[in-house]
Protein backbone atom coordinates (compact mmCIF):
# COMPACT_ATOMS: atom_id res chain seq x y z
CA UNK A 1 0.00 0.00 0.00
CA UNK A 2 1.12 3.61 -0.46
CA UNK A 3 1.97 3.95 3.24
CA UNK A 4 4.40 1.03 2.98
CA UNK A 5 5.95 2.74 -0.04
CA UNK A 6 6.51 5.94 1.99
CA UNK A 7 8.06 3.94 4.84
CA UNK A 8 10.49 2.31 2.40
CA UNK A 9 11.52 5.72 1.10
CA UNK A 10 12.18 6.97 4.62
CA UNK A 11 14.17 3.83 5.46
CA UNK A 12 16.33 4.28 2.37
CA UNK A 13 16.91 7.94 3.23
CA UNK A 14 18.06 7.04 6.74
CA UNK A 15 20.46 4.42 5.41
CA UNK A 16 21.89 6.83 2.87
CA UNK A 17 22.46 9.42 5.60
CA UNK A 18 24.46 7.10 7.84
CA UNK A 19 28.23 7.78 8.30
CA UNK A 20 30.77 5.81 6.25
CA UNK A 21 28.26 5.41 3.41
CA UNK A 22 29.43 7.27 0.31
CA UNK A 23 26.51 9.13 -1.27
CA UNK A 24 26.22 10.88 -4.60
CA UNK A 25 22.93 12.67 -4.59
CA UNK A 26 21.32 13.42 -7.93
CA UNK A 27 18.11 15.07 -8.97
CA UNK A 28 16.98 12.81 -11.77
CA UNK A 29 14.84 14.49 -14.39
CA UNK A 30 12.80 12.12 -16.53
CA UNK A 31 10.68 12.67 -19.58
CA UNK A 32 7.33 10.99 -20.04
CA UNK A 33 7.57 7.16 -20.20
CA UNK A 34 11.15 7.10 -18.88
CA UNK A 35 11.76 4.71 -15.97
CA UNK A 36 14.17 4.76 -13.07
CA UNK A 37 14.80 1.24 -11.77
CA UNK A 38 14.74 1.65 -8.00
CA UNK A 39 14.45 -2.16 -7.79
CA UNK A 40 18.19 -2.33 -8.51
CA UNK A 41 18.75 -0.54 -5.19
CA UNK A 42 16.25 -2.66 -3.25
CA UNK A 43 14.05 -5.38 -4.73
CA UNK A 44 11.22 -4.30 -2.42
CA UNK A 45 11.12 -0.80 -3.95
CA UNK A 46 9.08 -0.58 -7.16
CA UNK A 47 10.45 1.10 -10.26
CA UNK A 48 9.08 4.53 -11.09
CA UNK A 49 8.00 5.71 -14.51
CA UNK A 50 7.25 9.29 -15.44
CA UNK A 51 3.58 9.61 -16.36
CA UNK A 52 3.51 13.38 -16.86
CA UNK A 53 3.80 15.26 -20.15
CA UNK A 54 5.76 17.94 -18.24
CA UNK A 55 8.42 15.55 -16.98
CA UNK A 56 9.17 14.21 -13.48
CA UNK A 57 11.87 14.75 -10.88
CA UNK A 58 13.15 12.21 -8.34
CA UNK A 59 15.71 12.94 -5.64
CA UNK A 60 18.09 9.98 -5.52
CA UNK A 61 21.25 8.62 -3.97
CA UNK A 62 23.40 6.87 -6.60
CA UNK A 63 25.20 4.10 -4.68
CA UNK A 64 26.93 2.72 -7.76
CA UNK A 65 26.98 3.39 -11.47
CA UNK A 66 23.39 3.30 -12.71
CA UNK A 67 21.97 2.18 -9.34
CA UNK A 68 19.73 4.79 -7.73
CA UNK A 69 18.02 4.75 -4.35
CA UNK A 70 15.13 7.11 -3.63
CA UNK A 71 15.72 9.71 -0.93
CA UNK A 72 14.03 12.79 0.48
CA UNK A 73 13.49 15.69 -1.88
CA UNK A 74 14.72 17.96 0.90
CA UNK A 75 18.25 16.63 0.37
CA UNK A 76 18.31 17.72 -3.26
CA UNK A 77 16.73 21.06 -2.38
CA UNK A 78 19.27 21.74 0.37
CA UNK A 79 22.13 20.92 -2.01
CA UNK A 80 20.64 23.06 -4.76
CA UNK A 81 21.05 20.25 -7.27
CA UNK A 82 20.19 20.74 -10.91
CA UNK A 83 18.82 18.14 -13.26
CA UNK A 84 20.74 14.96 -14.02
CA UNK A 85 19.65 12.57 -16.71
CA UNK A 86 19.78 8.81 -17.01
CA UNK A 87 22.78 7.61 -18.97
CA UNK A 88 20.78 4.81 -20.61
CA UNK A 89 17.28 6.10 -20.99
CA UNK A 90 14.58 3.44 -21.04
CA UNK A 91 11.00 3.92 -22.13
CA UNK A 92 8.38 1.99 -20.16
CA UNK A 93 6.25 0.07 -22.64
CA UNK A 94 5.69 -2.98 -20.41
CA UNK A 95 2.53 -3.48 -18.35
CA UNK A 96 2.97 -3.98 -14.62
CA UNK A 97 3.45 -7.51 -13.34
CA UNK A 98 0.46 -8.50 -11.22
CA UNK A 99 1.10 -11.26 -8.68
CA UNK A 100 -2.12 -12.80 -7.35
CA UNK A 101 -1.60 -14.61 -4.06
CA UNK A 102 -5.34 -14.84 -3.44
CA UNK A 103 -7.82 -15.83 -4.76
CA UNK A 104 -6.38 -19.10 -6.03
CA UNK A 105 -7.56 -20.14 -9.46
CA UNK A 106 -9.81 -23.23 -9.56
CA UNK A 107 -10.00 -23.32 -5.75
CA UNK A 108 -13.11 -24.23 -3.72
CA UNK A 109 -13.96 -21.69 -1.02
CA UNK A 110 -16.33 -22.16 1.92
CA UNK A 111 -17.05 -18.45 2.37
CA UNK A 112 -18.58 -15.82 0.11
CA UNK A 113 -16.03 -13.31 1.42
CA UNK A 114 -12.92 -13.80 -0.72
CA UNK A 115 -9.51 -12.37 0.16
CA UNK A 116 -7.78 -10.27 -2.51
CA UNK A 117 -4.01 -10.41 -1.86
CA UNK A 118 -2.30 -8.65 -4.78
CA UNK A 119 1.18 -7.32 -5.58
CA UNK A 120 2.45 -5.02 -8.38
CA UNK A 121 6.06 -4.53 -9.40
CA UNK A 122 5.40 -0.78 -9.93
CA UNK A 123 2.90 1.83 -8.90
CA UNK A 124 -0.39 1.31 -10.66
CA UNK A 125 -4.16 0.98 -10.50
CA UNK A 126 -5.95 -2.34 -10.05
CA UNK A 127 -9.55 -3.07 -11.05
CA UNK A 128 -11.54 -6.29 -11.37
CA UNK A 129 -14.52 -7.40 -13.44
CA UNK A 130 -17.01 -10.02 -12.27
CA UNK A 131 -17.56 -11.82 -15.57
CA UNK A 132 -20.73 -13.61 -14.42
CA UNK A 133 -22.50 -11.13 -12.16
CA UNK A 134 -20.71 -7.80 -12.66
CA UNK A 135 -22.98 -6.46 -15.46
CA UNK A 136 -19.90 -5.38 -17.41
CA UNK A 137 -18.74 -2.88 -14.79
CA UNK A 138 -15.13 -2.66 -13.56
CA UNK A 139 -14.73 -2.28 -9.79
CA UNK A 140 -11.74 -0.45 -8.34
CA UNK A 141 -9.44 -2.39 -6.03
CA UNK A 142 -6.78 0.28 -5.38
CA UNK A 143 -5.17 3.30 -7.03
CA UNK A 144 -1.49 4.33 -7.14
CA UNK A 145 -0.58 1.20 -5.19
CA UNK A 146 1.95 -1.63 -5.25
CA UNK A 147 0.04 -4.02 -2.99
CA UNK A 148 -3.46 -4.63 -1.74
CA UNK A 149 -5.08 -6.90 0.86
CA UNK A 150 -8.83 -6.81 1.37
CA UNK A 151 -12.02 -8.80 0.88
CA UNK A 152 -14.78 -8.85 -1.71
CA UNK A 153 -18.08 -10.77 -1.68
CA UNK A 154 -19.16 -13.14 -4.45
CA UNK A 155 -22.11 -15.40 -5.20
CA UNK A 156 -22.46 -19.09 -4.44
CA UNK A 157 -21.30 -21.48 -7.13
CA UNK A 158 -18.98 -20.78 -10.05
CA UNK A 159 -17.21 -17.42 -10.24
CA UNK A 160 -15.05 -15.96 -13.01
CA UNK A 161 -13.21 -12.65 -12.63
CA UNK A 162 -10.71 -10.59 -14.60
CA UNK A 163 -8.09 -8.34 -12.96
CA UNK A 164 -6.83 -5.25 -14.80
CA UNK A 165 -3.56 -3.64 -13.70
CA UNK A 166 -2.37 -0.38 -15.32
CA UNK A 167 0.61 1.84 -14.70
CA UNK A 168 0.63 5.61 -15.02
CA UNK A 169 1.54 5.37 -18.69
CA UNK A 170 -1.47 3.29 -19.55
CA UNK A 171 0.39 0.02 -19.95
CA UNK A 172 -2.20 -2.58 -18.98
CA UNK A 173 -2.19 -6.24 -18.03
CA UNK A 174 -5.24 -8.55 -17.72
CA UNK A 175 -5.38 -11.72 -15.62
CA UNK A 176 -8.34 -14.13 -15.63
CA UNK A 177 -9.14 -16.70 -12.97
CA UNK A 178 -12.06 -18.81 -11.76
CA UNK A 179 -13.04 -20.24 -8.38
CA UNK A 180 -16.00 -21.95 -6.72
CA UNK A 181 -17.91 -20.98 -3.57
CA UNK A 182 -19.94 -23.35 -1.39
CA UNK A 183 -20.61 -21.67 1.94
CA UNK A 184 -23.74 -23.66 2.86
CA UNK A 185 -23.23 -26.59 5.22
CA UNK A 186 -24.69 -29.99 4.27
CA UNK A 187 -27.65 -31.35 6.24
CA UNK A 188 -28.77 -34.97 6.64
CA UNK A 189 -32.56 -34.96 6.95
CA UNK A 190 -33.52 -38.59 7.48
CA UNK A 191 -32.05 -42.07 7.80
CA UNK A 192 -33.77 -45.47 7.60
CA UNK A 193 -34.15 -47.70 9.53
CA UNK A 194 -34.97 -45.37 12.40
CA UNK A 195 -35.53 -48.29 14.81
CA UNK A 196 -36.37 -52.00 14.82
CA UNK A 197 -34.50 -54.32 12.47
CA UNK A 198 -32.22 -54.16 9.45
CA UNK A 199 -31.18 -56.77 6.90
CA UNK A 200 -28.26 -54.61 5.74
CA UNK A 201 -30.21 -52.09 3.67
CA UNK A 202 -29.84 -48.42 4.71
CA UNK A 203 -31.38 -45.23 3.33
CA UNK A 204 -30.39 -41.58 3.76
CA UNK A 205 -31.92 -38.28 2.63
CA UNK A 206 -29.90 -35.04 2.65
CA UNK A 207 -29.80 -31.46 1.37
CA UNK A 208 -26.53 -30.38 -0.27
CA UNK A 209 -25.87 -28.97 -3.72
CA UNK A 210 -22.23 -30.08 -3.90
CA UNK A 211 -21.76 -33.38 -2.04
CA UNK A 212 -18.27 -34.84 -2.19
CA UNK A 213 -18.25 -37.80 0.20
CA UNK A 214 -21.00 -39.88 1.87
CA UNK A 215 -19.96 -42.62 4.30
CA UNK A 216 -22.04 -45.14 6.27
CA UNK A 217 -20.54 -46.16 9.63
CA UNK A 218 -21.89 -49.25 11.39
CA UNK A 219 -20.97 -51.93 13.93
CA UNK A 220 -20.70 -52.72 17.63
CA UNK A 221 -18.01 -53.35 20.24
CA UNK A 222 -18.40 -57.12 20.00
CA UNK A 223 -17.54 -57.54 16.31
CA UNK A 224 -16.11 -54.10 15.57
CA UNK A 225 -16.97 -51.02 13.53
CA UNK A 226 -16.81 -50.72 9.76
CA UNK A 227 -17.64 -48.13 7.10
CA UNK A 228 -18.51 -47.98 3.44
CA UNK A 229 -18.45 -45.09 0.96
CA UNK A 230 -21.62 -44.64 -1.07
CA UNK A 231 -21.52 -43.96 -4.80
CA UNK A 232 -23.07 -40.50 -5.07
CA UNK A 233 -23.68 -40.96 -8.79
CA UNK A 234 -26.33 -43.56 -7.92
CA UNK A 235 -28.27 -41.19 -5.68
CA UNK A 236 -31.46 -39.50 -6.86
CA UNK A 237 -32.10 -35.74 -6.50
CA UNK A 238 -35.64 -34.40 -6.36
CA UNK A 239 -36.95 -30.97 -5.30
CA UNK A 240 -33.73 -29.99 -3.53
CA UNK A 241 -33.35 -33.28 -1.65
CA UNK A 242 -31.05 -36.20 -2.46
CA UNK A 243 -31.99 -39.82 -1.77
CA UNK A 244 -29.37 -42.58 -1.44
CA UNK A 245 -29.34 -46.20 -0.33
CA UNK A 246 -26.80 -48.96 0.12
CA UNK A 247 -26.66 -52.62 1.10
CA UNK A 248 -23.96 -54.10 3.33
CA UNK A 249 -23.27 -57.67 4.41
CA UNK A 250 -24.18 -57.96 8.10
CA UNK A 251 -23.82 -61.73 8.44
CA UNK A 252 -21.19 -61.24 11.19
CA UNK A 253 -23.73 -59.22 13.19
CA UNK A 254 -26.76 -61.51 12.70
CA UNK A 255 -28.87 -61.62 15.86
CA UNK A 256 -26.95 -58.70 17.43
CA UNK A 257 -27.62 -55.02 17.91
CA UNK A 258 -25.53 -52.48 15.99
CA UNK A 259 -25.40 -48.72 15.81
CA UNK A 260 -25.09 -46.81 12.55
CA UNK A 261 -24.80 -43.26 11.25
CA UNK A 262 -24.04 -41.42 8.01
CA UNK A 263 -21.42 -38.70 7.52
CA UNK A 264 -21.76 -36.27 4.58
CA UNK A 265 -18.96 -33.93 3.39
CA UNK A 266 -19.26 -31.27 0.67
CA UNK A 267 -16.60 -29.97 -1.72
CA UNK A 268 -15.67 -27.12 0.65
CA UNK A 269 -14.89 -29.47 3.51
CA UNK A 270 -18.04 -28.88 5.56
CA UNK A 271 -19.50 -32.08 7.00
CA UNK A 272 -22.56 -33.26 8.89
CA UNK A 273 -23.11 -36.51 10.79
CA UNK A 274 -26.56 -38.00 11.30
CA UNK A 275 -27.82 -39.13 14.70
CA UNK A 276 -26.47 -42.49 15.81
CA UNK A 277 -29.22 -45.11 15.86
CA UNK A 278 -29.38 -48.62 17.35
CA UNK A 279 -31.03 -51.39 15.32
CA UNK A 280 -31.20 -55.18 15.53
CA UNK A 281 -29.68 -57.24 12.73
CA UNK A 282 -31.64 -60.04 11.08
CA UNK A 283 -30.20 -61.42 7.86
CA UNK A 284 -31.74 -64.91 8.20
CA UNK A 285 -34.59 -65.62 5.80
CA UNK A 286 -37.87 -67.07 7.13
CA UNK A 287 -38.26 -70.81 6.59
CA UNK A 288 -41.59 -72.29 5.52
CA UNK A 289 -41.27 -75.76 7.02
CA UNK A 290 -44.71 -77.00 6.00
CA UNK A 291 -47.67 -75.55 4.13
CA UNK A 292 -51.00 -77.42 4.42
CA UNK A 293 -54.34 -76.20 3.11
CA UNK A 294 -57.82 -77.75 2.80
CA UNK A 295 -60.70 -76.62 0.58
CA UNK A 296 -64.10 -76.89 2.26
CA UNK A 297 -66.93 -75.44 0.20
CA UNK A 298 -66.14 -71.79 -0.49
CA UNK A 299 -63.45 -71.67 2.22
CA UNK A 300 -59.83 -72.70 2.46
CA UNK A 301 -58.20 -73.63 5.75
CA UNK A 302 -54.47 -72.80 5.95
CA UNK A 303 -52.01 -74.41 8.35
CA UNK A 304 -48.39 -73.29 7.90
CA UNK A 305 -45.39 -74.26 10.05
CA UNK A 306 -42.83 -71.41 9.95
CA UNK A 307 -39.40 -70.82 11.49
CA UNK A 308 -39.00 -67.09 12.13
CA UNK A 309 -38.29 -65.24 15.38
CA UNK A 310 -39.11 -61.74 14.13
CA UNK A 311 -42.25 -62.24 12.09
CA UNK A 312 -43.81 -59.23 10.43
CA UNK A 313 -46.64 -60.93 8.51
CA UNK A 314 -47.78 -63.90 6.47
CA UNK A 315 -49.50 -62.72 3.27
CA UNK A 316 -51.08 -64.15 0.17
CA UNK A 317 -51.87 -62.84 -3.31
CA UNK A 318 -54.45 -64.47 -5.56
CA UNK A 319 -53.04 -64.20 -9.09
CA UNK A 320 -56.41 -65.36 -10.46
CA UNK A 321 -58.02 -62.02 -9.54
CA UNK A 322 -58.44 -59.22 -12.04
CA UNK A 323 -56.31 -56.94 -9.82
CA UNK A 324 -54.16 -59.13 -7.57
CA UNK A 325 -52.94 -57.61 -4.30
CA UNK A 326 -51.33 -58.78 -1.09
CA UNK A 327 -53.66 -59.67 1.78
CA UNK A 328 -52.66 -60.58 5.33
CA UNK A 329 -53.14 -64.16 6.43
CA UNK A 330 -51.40 -63.95 9.84
CA UNK A 331 -49.65 -61.17 11.76
CA UNK A 332 -48.28 -63.50 14.45
CA UNK A 333 -47.53 -67.19 14.99
CA UNK A 334 -48.93 -69.60 17.57
CA UNK A 335 -46.32 -72.22 18.43
CA UNK A 336 -44.66 -71.47 15.10
CA UNK A 337 -47.86 -71.92 13.11
CA UNK A 338 -50.03 -69.62 11.00
CA UNK A 339 -53.58 -71.04 11.11
CA UNK A 340 -56.27 -69.14 9.20
CA UNK A 341 -59.50 -69.57 7.21
CA UNK A 342 -60.30 -67.53 4.09
CA UNK A 343 -63.19 -67.51 1.60
CA UNK A 344 -62.69 -67.68 -2.20
CA UNK A 345 -64.93 -67.50 -5.24
CA UNK A 346 -65.71 -70.54 -7.36
CA UNK A 347 -63.05 -71.51 -9.87
CA UNK A 348 -59.30 -72.00 -10.18
CA UNK A 349 -56.99 -70.08 -7.86
CA UNK A 350 -53.23 -69.54 -8.01
CA UNK A 351 -51.79 -68.12 -4.77
CA UNK A 352 -48.37 -66.72 -3.87
CA UNK A 353 -47.74 -67.28 -0.16
CA UNK A 354 -45.18 -64.92 1.44
CA UNK A 355 -43.60 -64.82 4.90
CA UNK A 356 -41.87 -61.55 5.86
CA UNK A 357 -39.79 -60.70 8.90
CA UNK A 358 -39.31 -57.28 10.46
CA UNK A 359 -35.98 -56.78 8.72
CA UNK A 360 -37.57 -57.19 5.29
CA UNK A 361 -36.37 -60.74 4.58
CA UNK A 362 -38.99 -62.94 2.93
CA UNK A 363 -39.73 -66.45 1.75
CA UNK A 364 -42.43 -67.42 -0.80
CA UNK A 365 -44.23 -70.49 -2.07
CA UNK A 366 -46.94 -71.00 -4.66
CA UNK A 367 -50.09 -73.12 -4.35
CA UNK A 368 -53.08 -73.95 -6.59
CA UNK A 369 -56.58 -75.12 -5.77
CA UNK A 370 -60.14 -75.17 -7.11
CA UNK A 371 -63.21 -74.00 -5.21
Amino acid sequence: MKYNFIIIFIAVFIVSSMPNVMAEYRLLCLERAETVRFSLCNSHIPDRSCDSDFGCQFCTNMISEGVYCPTSVNVCNSLGLGCSYLANRTVDTQPPILSIISPISMHNYNSRSILFDLLLNELGDIYYLDNLNGRGRWSRVCSNCVEYAGRRSFNEGNNSITFRASDGLGNTRYVNLSFFIDSKKPRIIKTIPSNGFTDGTFFVTFKEDNPALLILHYGNLLVGYRNIELDLSLCVENLGKTYCNTEVNLIDYDGQEIEYWFNLTDISGFSHASRRLDVDVDVTYPNIVDLDFEVIGGFVNFNMLIEEENLDSVDYMDNSELRPRWRTLCSRLNDGRCIARKSFSNGNHNLDMQVRDEAGNSATENINFVV
